[in-house]
């Protein structure tokens, strides 16, 4: 399970072969990050880039570029979803939503078809 932490990975496709090394046949991996499919996450980059942060700050992924990663690790996903949070720091209700994605994924055969179901 990685929650809100792979974007700060220094070498995503690295880690996501050794996850699938060490996972049982019959595990899951479970990644819930920020989703650069949403404008709130993407300003949120922007900031971070122009501000002098380190790559791994700003660095997040899309759905698509998600699904790609996991793919090329021989995982196959079992579901995805994109979806908003509400922000409201100190009661505020004038915030954006901020965007998220979970993906579900198993060990695919090696040589075998990769699928996606939503």
């Amino acid at each position: 399970t990685s929650l809100s932490s792979f974007h700060f990975w220094d070498e995503p496709a690295v880690g996501l072969r050794e996850l699938h090394r060490v996972l049982r046949p019959d595990g899951a991996l479970l990644i819930s990050d920020w989703s650069h499919d949403f404008i709130s996450c993407k300003i949120c980059g922007l900031y971070l880039w122009a501000a002098g942060f380190p790559s791994n700050d700003w660095n997040i992924y899309s759905s698509a570029r998600m699904r790609d990663l996991l793919r090329a690790a021989e995982f196959s996903v079992a579901e995805e979803s994109i979806y908003q949070i509400e922000l409201r720091p100190f009661g505020m209700r004038a915030c954006p939503r901020w965007g998220m994605m979970s993906f579900s994924a198993t060990r695919a055969e090696r040589g075998g078809a990769n699928s996606t179901q939503a």
